[in-house]
């Protein structure tokens, strides 16, 4: 087995999408809205010389007319062809829809785009959760800035919205995730989206920088990993006419819960948070528990397993003990720098949620080897006699909150399977009580 890819959703890259996809379905939005940012933004430079801005838009106006007002743009599939990502869209228009051939080059600029003919590559279909009723609600390809860099995202908006009811922001784990936080064939975010959609609540999700941009730079502490960004969100949604009403609220998975406490408190708009599967013990205690864990399951390369986990207890005695700015990377757990350690060192969860009076929701899976329920017990200890504090745990859930039977292990991960009904009416409840 190969373990090391599945170790830890707080680090890993598993389950990424091509980012192509979502792009090629923004810029068809963004073509029908803003079609001079659509141009800047999306079409690469070269793209740029063969076709001006002015004649993109007045063929945009003439497919149109033949074809009726733009209605929405859905993802067929994708594919790699020589060093391009072809990507299909579907584009419904009032009076046919077309499909769209919409080339990307390895910068994830637009280099080219035609109406297609055929469509060489399989459909991309996700199967939502029977609580999605998807009349009931409209989805909008968004972006912001943050810091020097531009996040996509999805408004997910229910047809009959009210200015009573919250707003909830999404909020990753770590390292890259795409806006739907797609693990394997899941997609969490994804499932709550058009749950709480159908419920009359609206919701923002959008694709994590550490998915978008490669520069280790941009995201060397929790602040521009995750703080930053999620206080530009914030600020986006109080941006808009049709929002400013709503209260915010935050929906934090594993990383993303255990830092929503420290969210809520760099951001009053934010007037609840829910927290699922979110550490409350120092990330390298977690790293090590896992090695274990997943030695004991791996019993067929027992050596390597114990190799493995010598180095990591070297590496995080290390991190105890001698820990600097100038640390070298190698010397520390998975080889995450200094700098990421020394900023989650400078937090303290338990500080700062006790000293917060907003609602709080915190959500566990039973059958979470990753964040388990001693990481459950101990926010429940920290917050005891406090009325703003919830908590529910769940006997069959793991870490993505998906059902499952029997040891936990990695590869359930890839088994497709929605985030159940009852996680959502729980959350549906709580929010009808704090709101």
């Amino acid at each position: 087995m190969k373990y090391i890819w599945l170790l830890f959703i707080f680090i890993s890259n598993f389950g990424i999408a091509q980012i192509e996809n979502q792009l090629a379905v923004d810029f068809v939005y963004a073509l029908d809205t803003v079609p001079e940012k659509a141009y800047d933004t999306y079409l690469d430079t070269s793209f740029q010389t063969k076709i001006e801005v002015e004649k993109m838009i007045k063929m945009w106006g003439q497919i149109e007319t033949m074809f009726g007002d733009f209605q929405h743009a859905d993802l067929i599939c994708s594919d790699t062809v020589d060093e391009y990502v072809q990507v299909f869209v579907t584009v419904n228009f009032k009076r046919k829809e077309q499909n769209l051939n919409i080339s990307f080059n390895d910068s994830k600029k637009i280099v080219g785009f035609f109406m297609a003919q055929t469509i060489p590559c399989q459909p991309v279909i996700y199967p939502l959760p029977k609580y999605a009723k998807v009349k009931k609600y409209t989805e909008k390809s968004i972006q912001f800035k943050t810091d020097s860099l531009t996040l996509y995202g999805t408004l997910t908006l229910p047809l009959k919205l009210k200015s009573n009811q919250p707003i909830f922001i999404f909020v990753h784990g770590s390292g890259p995730s795409d806006r739907d936080e797609t693990i394997g064939p899941n997609k969490l975010f994804l499932d709550l989206a058009s749950g709480l959609a159908s419920k009359g609540i609206p919701s923002l999700r959008y694709d994590k920088r550490t998915y978008l941009y490669k520069n280790p730079n941009q995201s060397n502490d929790i602040h521009k990993e995750v703080l930053q960004d999620v206080s530009s969100a914030i600020k986006w949604v109080k941006q808009q006419d049709n929002l400013t009403e709503n209260p915010i609220y935050i929906i934090g998975h594993s990383m993303g819960a255990y830092l929503a406490p420290l969210i809520a408190q760099q951001n009053p708009q934010v007037k609840g948070i829910v927290m699922m599967a979110g550490n409350n013990r120092p990330l390298e205690e977690l790293i090590l528990e896992q090695y274990n864990y997943l030695a004991d399951l791996n019993e067929g390369d027992a050596e390597r397993m114990k190799t493995e986990i010598a180095k990591i207890e070297t590496q995080i005695h290390y991190l105890k003990n001698n820990l600097t700015k100038d640390s070298p990377a190698d010397k520390l757990p998975l080889g995450i720098p200094a700098s990421y350690w020394l900023s989650l060192k400078a937090y303290h969860p338990n500080d700062v949620i006790q000293c917060l009076t907003i609602p709080i929701l915190v959500l566990q899976g039973e059958r979470d080897y990753q964040v388990t329920m001693k990481d459950y017990n101990l926010w429940a200890n920290s917050m005891a006699g406090k009325s703003n504090y919830s908590s529910i745990s769940y006997e069959k859930l793991n870490h993505i909150f998906t059902e499952g039977e029997g040891k936990p292990n990695p590869t359930e991960y890839m088994t497709q399977s929605n985030v159940p009904n009852y996680v959502l009416k729980d959350i549906l409840k709580w929010v009808k009580t704090n709101i």
